[in-house]
Formats: structure tokens, C-alpha cells, sequence
């Protein structure tokens, strides 16, 4: 039963692995294949400004095109009047691949070159995206996102009030019961008061003699207390002949014996995970996103798999290696355009568990080895941490880490990266 439940575990973190992949994939492609319409507004007289000042505002944003994509027209710019001397014009993009002469940096270059050339006056124009960013979403206008937002703050507000309301019943309420229960429990006090007043005044009657009331009411109250005192010692006499004498002692022996036992069979767990640890696992894999950025304000998301054997030197200290692969677009040559490549890196990275817990730090080095026409090795420090799930014996997922890396190239890339490792 044992084996046929870690062949399970297995074929669930295998199933889990290629459903992540399956993800990326299908997140890759929508970027690709996303389309959205543009509109502009303004003066007349202006349109082929605000036309291509909106285009070079497209090509340098990353807000609704990621990766290896800038927004691209697919037809011309439509222009309709609409009075008062301005008019609306409306085009559709959609994310184009980067290839050759086709660039985030030859687009800014040419409408730069465009803008200047129509020596127009910069005056102010309203654009509208169809489609929502991918971030630094406060940054454009969205009429259906401003009338839900306004309503959804009209219902925050309206359920507030009530909620204030209710509060504010139900603090009453209770006040209205606290007062009634102290009510209650000052009436009764009062009763019993007068309760053992009367009592009091009866057994006085009863033993009167030459002293005063008052001092007959002592001796009274101190008899009293004397027999309610026998009265319980008594029922604590019988209830220990029951017991049989010892109770509590053997209870004691008993819960000690089994402490031991319970402290013998822990020793055993505790040896051998001890043994455990010094294990190299070899098929440790993983799978990531990157979020690459550069010195000259180029962004690029994409992911990558990686090979990552653990080798456990004691309890806290590990030593992880590092084989993993990604895509990238970048210009490699000051006179060529951007082109895409592959990107292998070779490392290790060493890890140190915080306090005997899942989490843990870790710092590396490694050497990436670019596939671009120009080529290059390029020395790569990171420095990241992450948690392992070892608490967890149904675990599909092993670990999740993230970490910078920081590339030595002309550019000073820098890498962010995030994800999931599966040790089989």
C-alpha cells in the first residue's frame, strides 16, 4: 500500500507539472493573439498629431502588450466629425511579433522622426483603450470600470450605514441586558439578605440570654460556618475510601509510564531523518516565470524550465544545482534590430533553512550562455529564498522560490524570477 501511494503522489505532482506548462503556454498565446480597439478625440486640425503621438505612446508602453509583442495597427485610422471643430477617429491594434526592422526601438525612432517632422504644436487629446492593461491600470479611463466603480462604492456605502446601524441596535440591546441581568442579581442579593436576616433573628430568639442580640448573632454565624466546614470535610473523607486511596498517585505512575513510551517511539522518526538528509535527489525539476528588465528601460516576460539536483548537506544547509533554459528578445548589435534567442544557464545556488522551518534563503552564481547571433557568456548572481512543503505527505507541489538574478552584460539585465519545483 505504501508503494502504490507514492507511485500516486507521483503521478499527481507529474500531472500538476504539465498542467503549469499547459497554463504558460495558453497565457503565452492570448498575448500573442489579443486584439483592442483605440480612440482619440480632439482638435481638427491636429488629428495626424494625435494620431501618431498615440501610436509612439502604444509602441513604448508594455501595459497591454508583453513578451515578444508591441501593438501593432491592423487598418487605418477612421475620422469621423463630431462638432464644436474636433472630431473621433478610431483604428484596431493587436500585439505583433518582434522580428527584423519591427521593434519596440525602430517604431519610436520612426514616429519620433514623423512627429517632428509635421512641426505641430503639442495640444492635449483624450484616448480611450477598449482593452484593460496589464498593469498601471489608473492610468487610463475606462467609462464602464468609472460607473461600476461608482456604483459599487454607492452599495459600500449604503451597507456601511446599515452596518452602522445594526452595530449600534445590537450595542443597545446588550446594554438593555446588562442592565436587566445587574437588576436581577441585585434583587436577588437583596432577597437572600433578607432571607438570612430572618434566620438569623430566629436562632438569635432561640438561643437568647443575658448578652446582647449582637453577640448572639456572632456565636450564631460562627456555628453555622463550623457545620457547613464538617459538612464538607466529611463528603471529602467519603469520596477518598471510594477512590480506594492513591487515586491520583497511580494516575500519575500511569500518565509518567506512558510519557516514556510515547518519548522512545519519537527517538526513532528523529534518527532517521537524520540519515535523510544527507540524500542527493537528482530528479528535482521546475518551471518559472521571468520578468527580465535592462539598464535602458526595456521590459520582457517569459518563461523557462529548469533542473535543479538537491544535495542535502545537514539539516540546514543545502546545495541545489542550477540548469535552466528561457527565451528572450533583445538587440544585441547597436546597427541590427531585436532579435529572439535562447538563453541556457549553468550554476548552483546555497541554501540555509531559517530556524528548522520550510523557509530558506539562498545566494548563487552561474553563467548564461546567450544563443543569439552575436552569442556571449555572461557571469549571473542571484539572490532569492523560497519554502518546502515537507510537513505535507500529500503534497503535489515540493517547493516555490523566487529570486533576482543579476546579469554582468553590456545592459546590466536584470531577472526576477517565480515559481514551482517538483522532487520526485
Amino acid at each position: 500500500m505504501k508503494i502504490q501511494g507514492l507511485v500516486l503522489m507521483n503521478d499527481g505532482r507529474i500531472l500538476t507539472f504539465l498542467i503549469i506548462m499547459l497554463i504558460a503556454s495558453n497565457s503565452f498565446a492570448q498575448i500573442v493573439d489579443s486584439t483592442f480597439n483605440v480612440s482619440l478625440s480632439g482638435d481638427l486640425n491636429y488629428l495626424k498629431s494625435f494620431q501618431l503621438r498615440a501610436e509612439l505612446k502604444l509602441a513604448r508602453s508594455t501595459d497591454f502588450c508583453r513578451g515578444f509583442t508591441i501593438p501593432t495597427p491592423k487598418s487605418a485610422w477612421k475620422c469621423d466629425r463630431i462638432g464644436g471643430g474636433e472630431a473621433k477617429c478610431l483604428v484596431k491594434f493587436e500585439c505583433g511579433m518582434i522580428k527584423k526592422g519591427f521593434s519596440r526601438k525602430s517604431e519610436t525612432i520612426r514616429l519620433t522622426r514623423e512627429i517632428r517632422k509635421l512641426n505641430m504644436s503639442k495640444k492635449k487629446f483624450s484616448m480611450v483603450i477598449s482593452r484593460r492593461p496589464f498593469k498601471n491600470i489608473n492610468r487610463y479611463k475606462f467609462a464602464k470600470e468609472v460607473a461600476k466603480k461608482r456604483r459599487a462604492k454607492l452599495v459600500e456605502m449604503k451597507q456601511a450605514k446599515d452596518d452602522r446601524k445594526r452595530q449600534e441596535e445590537a450595542l443597545l440591546r446588550k446594554q438593555i441586558k446588562l442592565r436587566s441581568r445587574r437588576l436581577k442579581n441585585e434583587m436577588t442579593e437583596m432577597s437572600e439578605f433578607a432571607q438570612l436576616e430572618q434566620e438569623l433573628d430566629v436562632a438569635t430568639q432561640k438561643k437568647k440570654t443575658d448578652s446582647s442580640i449582637a453577640n448572639s448573632r456572632i456565636e450564631t454565624v460562627e456555628q453555622m460556618e463550623a457545620e457547613a466546614l464538617a459538612a464538607d470535610q466529611a463528603e471529602l473523607d467519603s469520596s477518598d475510601e471510594e477512590s480506594g486511596g492513591f487515586g491520583e498517585d497511580k494516575e500519575l505512575a500511569q500518565l509518567e509510564s506512558e510519557e516514556e513510551f510515547l518519548s522512545d517511539e519519537s527517538e526513532e522518526p528523529e534518527s532517521a531523518s537524520a540519515e535523510s538528509t544527507s540524500k542527493l535527489k537528482l530528479l528535482s525539476f521546475g518551471t518559472g516565470m521571468y520578468s527580465i528588465s535592462d539598464s535602458e528601460d526595456n521590459a520582457v516576460t517569459t518563461f523557462g524550465l529548469l533542473w535543479s539536483p538537491l544535495w542535502r548537506l545537514n539539516k540546514n544547509w543545502h546545495v541545489k544545482g542550477n540548469v535552466s533554459w528561457h527565451p528572450f528578445s533583445a538587440v544585441v548589435d547597436i546597427n541590427a534590430e531585436a532579435e529572439s534567442f535562447n538563453i541556457i544557464e549553468i550554476g548552483a545556488d546555497l541554501e540555509w533553512r531559517i530556524l528548522d522551518g520550510g523557509f530558506y534563503v539562498s545566494a548563487g552564481y552561474a553563467i548564461q550562455n546567450w544563443g543569439s547571433s552575436v552569442g556571449g557568456s555572461f557571469s549571473a548572481i542571484s539572490l532569492g529564498g523560497g519554502y518546502y512543503f515537507e510537513e505535507r505527505k500529500d503534497r503535489l507541489i515540493d517547493y516555490f522560490f523566487l529570486k533576482q538574478v543579476s546579469v554582468s552584460n553590456e545592459t546590466s539585465n536584470v531577472e526576477l524570477v517565480g515559481g514551482l519545483g517538483f522532487i520526485f
